[in-house]
């Protein structure tokens, strides 16, 4: 992976802002090597994010037991963009691609998300996916919205609902 791109991403306060407090370098290559650990642990972890086009750096988007906990149940989807790439698609196509993987290649049976309520946005993409919003829920030390997936709800070849 490419710790600078990922580093300067998980650096940049705004784009932190509904998720942590920016990382450090240091810490960001800790969790790189977790994410790594993740992948031979449960087949899953998280995706590097580019531009087809360009080659550029666009973000991270993957799936983890729900705050990081092996023992959670439950399996997260997270994403995160670059600022210079928001508004262009590129989160509902990462969250779609992700969830298609972990529903076919890794027969997940149900993926869960988690948004800070001011954070529309990230609301929006899980809304026209289709995630269902199943209320509010303490998750990762404080009150989240929280959605839910099921595999008989998803539906990767249909378009993208666009309201």
């Amino acid at each position: 992976m490419d710790l600078d791109s990922i580093a300067e991403l998980n650096a940049d306060p705004e784009v932190m802002k509904y998720i942590l407090p920016p990382l450090s370098r240091d810490i960001v290559a800790q969790v790189i090597q977790w994410f790594q650990n993740e992948w031979t642990r449960l087949g899953y972890g998280c995706f590097a994010l580019f531009e087809k086009e360009s080659g550029k750096f666009v973000g991270q988007c993957g799936l983890q037991k729900l705050e990081g906990k092996p023992e959670s149940k439950e399996v997260e989807i997270a994403f995160i963009i670059a600022k210079s790439f928001w508004g262009k698609g590129y989160a509902t196509e990462a969250v779609a691609a992700v969830l298609d993987f972990g529903f076919t290649n890794r027969g997940l049976s149900r993926i869960v998300a988690v948004t800070m309520e001011e954070n529309s946005p990230s609301n929006k993409v899980l809304e026209k996916i289709g995630f269902q919003y199943q209320g509010n829920k303490r998750v990762y030390n404080r009150m989240v919205m929280y959605y839910s997936l099921d595999h008989e709800e998803f539906r990767p070849s249909q378009p993208i609902n666009q309201h």
